[in-house]
């Protein structure tokens, strides 16, 4: 009983482990990667694009915008997760 319960906490140690650098990942690589390019479609909106383009870069904006919170929503969990099984 005594090993299977080290070796439960080990597995859960471990799982903690990864959630915490998944989340550190995504919120430091890939959420300022898309704020960068988020800002970046900001800027050419104010360059003299056409309709169909600032159609464009408004849809791309709008798809970064949604993914941006959909990876602070999955950085939430992972902390919820991590904070359960401590």
């Amino acid at each position: 009983m005594v090993l299977q319960k080290k070796i439960l906490e080990s597995q859960v140690k471990a799982q903690q482990v990864a959630f915490e650098r998944v989340g550190a990942e995504l919120y430091e690589n890939v959420g300022q990667m898309l704020s960068v390019a988020q800002f970046h479609l900001s800027s050419l909106e104010e360059s003299g694009l056409n309709t169909e383009q600032l159609d464009y870069v408004h849809q791309t904006s709008d798809i970064i915008t949604r993914s941006i919170t959909d990876i602070r929503a999955l950085i939430r969990y992972l902390e919820t997760c991590i904070n359960q099984s401590k």
